[in-house]
C-alpha cells in the first residue's frame, strides 16, 4: 500500500496564482477516496492532478489511475509515484472509458465547472472538491445543472489546507459527486458536513 507524503520533492512551495495550484492535502484525499466508494479494479482518472494526491488515494483503494497534468515540473513527482500521466491540458485531452473522474480542478475563471463536465465525458460520475458557488448562477446552471445530476454533497466545515500560503481564504468549499445526465429532476441524495 502506498503512504501519501506531505511533502513531496518538486513541491511548489506556495499556491502559483498563474497555474492555480491547489495541492490536495493528503489526508482529505484519502477522506474523499473513501467517501466516492473506490474499489479494487475500478478504473480512476485524475484530471489536473498535480502532486497526484487524490491518485494516490484512489491506488490505496485498489483502482487503476490516469492523470492528467499539464505543469510539465510536476509530472517527474507523478511519475515518481508509478502513476500514469498525460502531459496536457486536462480540457484539450481525450482519454478512455473511466469508472470515475476524482478531482481538484483549477478554481479560477469557470474552471471548475468547465473540468466536470469535459470529465463526464469519459467517466459517469465526478467526485470534486469545489468552491460553494458552484451550486449558483444561471451559467453554471445551463453549463452543468440543467444537463447533469448532483447526488451528493458535502459541506466543508473549514476550508482545506491546500499547499502554499497564498489563494483565497474566504471561499466555502464542498465535495461534489456528480452523475452524468439528467435523472428526472430526481433530488439530491445527501448533504453531509465534515
Amino acid at each position: 500500500m502506498t503512504t501519501l507524503r506531505l511533502a513531496l520533492p518538486g513541491l511548489p512551495p506556495d499556491y502559483d496564482p498563474a497555474k492555480s495550484q491547489w495541492m490536495t492535502p493528503p489526508d482529505l484525499a484519502r477522506r474523499i477516496a473513501l467517501w466516492a466508494g473506490i474499489t479494487r479494479g475500478d478504473r480512476v482518472l485524475e484530471p489536473s492532478a498535480g502532486i497526484g494526491a487524490l491518485a494516490l488515494a484512489a491506488r490505496e483503494r485498489g483502482a487503476e489511475v490516469t492523470c492528467v497534468e499539464m505543469d510539465r515540473a510536476l509530472v517527474p513527482t507523478l511519475e515518481a509515484h508509478g502513476l500514469l500521466v498525460i502531459n496536457k491540458d486536462f480540457l484539450e485531452t481525450t482519454v478512455s472509458s473511466h469508472h470515475l473522474a476524482l478531482m481538484n480542478s483549477p478554481f479560477e475563471g469557470g474552471q471548475t465547472e468547465l473540468h466536470i463536465v469535459h470529465a463526464l465525458k469519459f467517466a459517469p460520475r465526478v467526485v470534486c472538491i469545489a468552491q460553494l458557488s458552484l451550486l449558483a448562477g444561471q451559467g453554471r446552471k445551463s453549463l452543468l445543472w440543467d444537463k447533469h445530476t448532483l447526488k451528493r454533497l458535502v459541506i466543508l466545515s473549514a476550508r482545506p489546507r491546500f499547499s502554499g500560503s497564498k489563494g483565497t481564504a474566504e471561499r466555502d468549499f464542498g465535495i461534489f459527486e456528480v452523475t452524468r445526465g439528467r435523472e428526472n429532476d430526481t433530488p439530491l441524495v445527501g448533504v453531509t458536513w465534515w
